[in-house]
């Protein structure tokens, strides 16, 4: 157990008899660990390339630049894949890249994270990409270890353990290396990271692109990062935003930050260093947040990774952005990521599918349901204005349906993930 961090997620406290004797008190915990990730230098830091295309395992972010789909494989690297054809997606090449779990894409530059580095990647010839800049240690690492190497990361385990009463009962104590906490987000890594022509990411990206800079957002952290032509990348400015951190919208001139306490509305008049113009706060839950320019649109989940309990639409008038508003919440399922286009609201209810709204009446949101289809998993989904397709992501793989008909959606493909095959 040495070295390892242990956050909990849930406890119960029960209490047995012991024989005629005495009463023996004892507390039941199922909780997280989350172990240590030790990456040697040499082996984070082999240059990137393309190799040949291989099976989607886990689907983790999408991207879309042009006519290719970038979809990340968590902490392994970037698929990329022929879309020109909706209907029939062409797995092209792999980009191996550890700890990789954010993209974006400016002037055929593809940005990753590859756990504490940012790499930089030439994607003009997807058959052929090649890294041609790495800023070294561009997001925090939490130690090194002269024979382990760099602690990049922290990856979680459920386990139950029992303890008697008499021991350890404050939210947070120590045992010899082992840190107990009951909060199960005052450890987690932060390390998840970082826009001309741009690509399109999701709603929960942390990754961002605007007048040349490259904005990232870890757990308490936005920074911008300086983008040149020739993928040469300088970090400008980092500040702290908050805790509990999770998502970034660009909407603008706007950056839209999302978190578990609330929407954070930064200016970017300084590109450089974003301002804050105001906050939106709520009861704890997570976030992801979209706008179409007067409206923020946010869904708030619960559950263990996000503690709260509220499952909910918020809808959020920003038309002065320095004092919003709520319009009206409206009751959801579990729902995550979503996006609105002309008008249109397309939500993500995790194990209960795709919901499509009509906004013309903020106030009766829920009254306006045009299309719900509960046949597969969505977490994120990216919508393509022009072709009228969506794009969207869950556990199972990759959905592409056209809306072109918003009440009756055609499905055009399927990208299954081998874990649930």
């Amino acid at each position: 157990m040495k070295n390892a961090i242990f956050v909990f997620t849930f406890f119960s406290l029960f209490f047995s008899l012991n024989s005629c004797l005495k009463d023996t008190c004892e507390n039941v915990y199922t909780y997280q660990r989350f172990d240590p990730v030790y990456v040697k230098p040499e082996v984070l830091r082999q240059k990137v390339a393309a190799s040949v295309s291989k099976e989607l395992v886990t689907t983790g972010k999408i991207y879309v630049y042009g006519d290719y789909l970038l979809i990340n494989e968590p902490d392994l690297g970037i698929h990329v894949v022929d879309n020109k054809v909706p209907a029939n997606p062409k797995f092209i090449s792999f980009l191996k890249i550890p700890g990789n779990s954010d993209l974006a894409v400016r002037n055929g530059l593809l940005y990753a994270d590859s756990y504490i580095d940012l790499v930089v990647l030439d994607l003009k010839n997807p058959l052929d990409v090649k890294e041609i800049y790495r800023l070294e240690n561009a997001f925090p690492s939490y130690g090194k270890d002269e024979k382990l190497g760099l602690l990049v990361a922290y990856k979680a385990a459920g386990v139950t353990e029992t303890f008697p009463c008499s021991e350890n009962s404050g939210n947070t104590f120590f045992e010899g290396n082992v840190i107990w906490t009951r909060d199960n987000n005052s450890l987690t890594s932060g390390l998840k990271t970082p826009s001309g022509t741009v690509g399109i990411g999701g709603s929960t990206a942390r990754f961002t692109m605007n007048q040349g800079l490259l904005y990232t957002v870890s757990t308490s952290n936005l920074s911008a990062f300086k983008l040149e032509d020739n993928g040469v990348t300088k970090q400008v400015s980092t500040q702290n935003v908050g805790w509990n951190i999770e998502t970034i919208y660009p909407f603008e001139g706007l950056l839209l930050i999302g978190s578990q306490n609330g929407m954070y509305i930064y200016g970017i008049d300084n590109p450089e260093k974003p301002q804050l113009l105001s906050t939106f706060e709520h009861w704890r839950a997570c976030d992801p947040v979209v706008s179409d320019g007067k409206t923020a649109f946010v869904t708030l989940r619960g559950g263990t990774e996000c503690e709260g309990f509220l499952n909910q639409l918020d809808v959020i008038n920003i038309s002065d952005v320095r004092n919003p508003k709520l319009i009206k919440s409206y009751p959801l399922y579990h729902p995550i990521g979503l996006s609105i286009n002309e008008g249109l609201l397309f939500i993500c209810e995790d194990d209960r599918g795709i919901k499509l709204y009509d906004t013309k009446d903020l106030n009766a949101i829920d009254k306006n349901l045009i299309y719900q289809d509960k046949s597969f998993s969505a977490v994120d989904i990216i919508v393509l204005e022009e072709d009228k397709v969506a794009i969207i992501t869950g556990e199972e793989g990759i959905w592409q349906f056209s809306y072109k008909n918003p009440a009756k959606w055609e499905l055009l493909s399927n990208i299954k993930s081998k874990t649930n095959d």
